[in-house]
């Protein structure tokens, strides 16, 4: 029968809860309220499990598409009762089914549940599962009774997209993995989803996320702008990536530019900002660009080449060292009138 057909089914379930939001918000009840909750429960147990656990693979898109906006209309209904915050929980989790889907649909051509997980669609779920967890830490400062379950899943979202980046550094990197292939556009390629805007998720939660994870999202940020610059100047001079390819001379000196760029720009913005781990991170990436100078670029080289490139890099240490002096005299004379305008004790 059509009605016991999993996505009819599931989006029956889902009209049920717009009818007891309905009759809740004319006649409030905790029964009612319980029985809701219950009913959605279920809906987010049929939708996240049952391609996986289940082994129902005829779903459709609309019954993901239609829970959602189902659950988004109960909220509505009751937004000035205390179950509207749960309700708008619940809309975000349905809202990561569905994001999750709708790119599976696209991918796939229709397939939703195939057993392939490509490299584009792990950069998406990178992206989508790391701003959703922004979204639900957001959501938490402004629920009462669903505080605790927001932060739980702001962390499963953040730790997901996490393990997915780290899948994206490993097994699915085009540097490694032959079978994955990219666009020869320079910079604006698969490069600029998988490894630029999780820096941008990194980035924001280091700023405005929990105060205990903060660091580890800065080193996550810093590691990955690196690993972008990097991977970008590889497809930059040979227009794919892989480790098959003989590395250029031009190619092995941009790398040292690149990273004496960076660290001399980390170094500069740590000075100014006082921000002692990114000024550190700076000095340690322009130590091991100074290291890999003297031990991989300068081996091939002999005579007045050789020694115009030791000119040339310490010419670019002095200016930093420099500009070190240069911040250092200037935050002591800013904080010298601060000093002299606060009163003293007698």
């Amino acid at each position: 029968m059509i009605l016991l057909e999993p996505a009819t089914l599931t989006l029956a379930l889902a009209a049920q809860v717009v009818s007891l939001a309905w009759l809740h918000q004319q006649h409030p009840d905790p029964l009612l309220s319980g029985v809701m909750k219950a009913l959605i429960m279920l809906i987010l147990a049929r939708l996240t499990l049952q391609p996986w656990v289940l082994q129902q693979y005829d779903t459709s898109l609309l019954s993901y598409g239609g829970c959602l906006l189902l659950v988004l209309i109960a909220s509505r209904i009751n937004h000035q009762d205390k179950l509207a915050r749960w309700l708008e929980g619940a809309s975000l989790h349905l809202l990561v089914l569905f994001l999750a889907m709708l790119l599976r649909y696209w991918l796939h051509d229709g397939a939703l549940f195939v057993h392939h997980y490509s490299f584009t669609e792990a950069a998406f779920n990178t992206l989508i599962w790391g701003a959703l967890g922004l979204v639900y830490y957001y959501r938490s400062g402004m629920a009462e009774n669903t505080r605790r379950l927001c932060l739980f899943a702001s962390r499963l979202l953040l730790l997901a997209a996490v393990l997915n980046y780290l899948l994206l550094l490993s097994w699915l990197n085009p540097l490694f993995n032959p079978q994955i292939s990219l666009s020869s556009t320079p910079v604006f390629n698969g490069l600029l989803l998988a490894y630029a805007a999780p820096v941008l998720v990194f980035v924001l939660a280091a700023r405005w996320y929990l105060q205990e994870y903060r660091t580890v999202f800065w080193g996550l940020a810093g590691v990955g702008s690196w690993i972008f610059v990097t991977l970008e100047v590889r497809h930059l001079w040979q227009g794919s990536l892989s480790t098959v390819l003989p590395m250029q001379s031009g190619e092995l000196y941009s790398y040292s530019l690149v990273w004496l760029l960076m660290a001399a720009s980390a170094m500069l913005l740590g000075s100014l900002r006082q921000w002692i781990r990114l000024y550190q991170t700076g000095m340690l990436l322009l130590l091991i660009t100074i290291a890999k100078i003297f031990l991989i670029d300068m081996s091939d080289l002999t005579g007045l080449l050789r020694v115009a490139s030791f000119m040339g890099l310490g010419l670019c240490l002095l200016g930093l060292a420099f500009m070190h002096q240069w911040l250092g005299v200037r935050r002591a004379t800013v904080s010298q009138p601060a000093d002299a305008s606060t009163p003293t004790d007698p």
